[in-house]
């Protein structure tokens, strides 16, 4: 199993100390996680000085940081994929690639923390 992580869903678990349970939640290693790239540079900023707006406390940021560092990369998405959820009002830029990278993969999942990008994929 392979599990891509919306930045939401990453930081609200950040925020809340539940990241570094996650993968043993769902008996899955950091390696088998990805998540968008710009995460990864938010984040090592805020661990020093929070924005406010993402990340309002270093110590989630550090285990943002922490966890982002175990992950793989995120693979590039086909552009066929892509292409299906950018125009879509709810679903933003991440989560547009965060989506088409599990179209045919059955064994990908994508945790998300966006009601708004939900009830767009419903539609």
């Amino acid at each position: 199993m392979k599990l891509l992580i919306d930045v939401d869903a990453l930081v609200k678990m950040a925020h809340w100390r539940m990241l570094p349970e996650l993968p043993g939640s769902l008996d899955i290693s950091w390696s088998n996680c990805a998540t968008v790239s710009s995460l990864k540079f938010r984040a090592s900023r805020a661990a020093t000085e929070p924005d406010g707006k993402l990340f309002i406390s270093t110590q989630a940021a550090q285990a943002a940081v922490l966890a982002i560092a175990e992950m793989s990369e995120l693979a590039e998405p086909l552009p066929g994929h892509l292409e299906l959820f950018q125009d879509i009002s709810g679903i933003d830029a991440g989560e547009a690639i965060l989506f088409a990278g599990i179209m045919g993969d059955d064994s990908t999942y994508v945790l998300t923390g966006d009601k708004r990008a939900l009830r767009a994929l419903s539609n």
